[in-house]
């Protein structure tokens, strides 16, 4: 059973109210799907369904400010907990006007709670999951005309990792673990590691019978990071740096820091360079088209 949480302002210690029934996909507990506020909170739950992490929808609500009576004046209600991250997450999906007002929430909460993991998910990371990894690309998908990163730069940044991961292993044996849309980029960063040094570099892929026990990776590779749940099981599992290629920090759902990232980019849909089915060595955001 999850609770109510009430507050002081004064300790901001969490005091449990009455019980009511949590709605969550946890095995142990699980209920009946819940009526979710928004279409896109059930999107976002069949999003963390795909990627096996437990949630509860809407579990504690932080109390933000009281009258002088200890009344509840103001309250912060994050839409989902993950308990396995010890995260809340609160999604905007409305107008400029009222996502202003929820901003200031969420900064109130973080100041009153700052021992408590709550991330805001924005309207276009959203709006990104929804049309990208949850529908049919029933479409075809158009890149756009003009290169978003051109090879060049791509190479530059795979040199500039290279380099920083020689400088830190001081030669000891590299051994990177490239997920799909990171294959490319790992190839890159392993032609550069051979120019720098005569130390070994190898290249695995995850692999779904592996127990983290045998050759154990120094990185995981990426091609990008958003929400971090694609690459989430693989990094519990091997708990090892990761590389990417693009990192999208603003749609960050769980803890993933990058130890190398070539660039931070916003919420689009990009392809190239081993990103997407696109064989481009550039990168190109892509669109949706009839």
């Amino acid at each position: 059973m999850a609770e109510r949480a009430h507050s002081t302002l004064t300790s901001n210690v969490l005091l449990p109210a009455t019980p009511f029934p949590t709605r969550n996909n946890l095995k142990s507990q699980m209920t009946p799907v819940p009526r979710f506020a928004h279409p896109a909170e059930s999107d976002i739950a069949t999003w963390l369904n795909h990627n096996h992490v437990p949630w509860q929808y809407e579990p504690t609500s932080f109390p933000l400010s009281v009258d002088g009576d200890g009344h509840l004046l103001r309250s912060f209600t994050p839409d989902f907990y993950l308990p396995d991250d010890h995260t809340y997450i609160e999604m905007t999906t409305m107008r400029q006007a009222l996502v202003t007002r929820k901003n200031q929430k969420f900064r109130q909460m973080r100041e009153q709670y700052p021992e408590t993991s709550v991330r805001l998910l924005y309207r276009k990371d959203v709006e990104l999951i929804q049309a990208w990894y949850l529908k049919p690309l029933t479409d075809r998908i158009t890149p756009s005309e003009r290169p978003f990163i051109t090879e060049a730069q791509v190479e530059r940044w795979a040199g500039e990792c290279a380099r920083q991961l020689v400088h830190q292993l001081a030669g000891t044996q590299i051994r990177l673990l490239a997920m799909p849309s990171g294959l490319r980029f790992a190839q890159m960063i392993a032609v550069h590691v051979r120019s720098l040094t005569e130390i070994a570099i190898a290249i695995d892929i995850p692999n779904a019978k592996a127990d983290g026990t045998s050759n154990p990776p120094t990185a995981i590779v990426t091609g990008i990071i958003g929400t971090g749940l694609s690459v989430r099981g693989v990094h519990r599992l091997h708990r090892c740096p990761v590389i990417t290629l693009l990192d999208r920090p603003t749609a960050r759902m769980i803890d993933m820091p990058a130890w190398f990232a070539g660039a931070s980019v916003g919420a689009e849909w990009y392809v190239g360079a081993g990103l997407g089915d696109l064989q481009s060595p550039n990168i190109h955001i892509a669109h949706h088209s009839a």
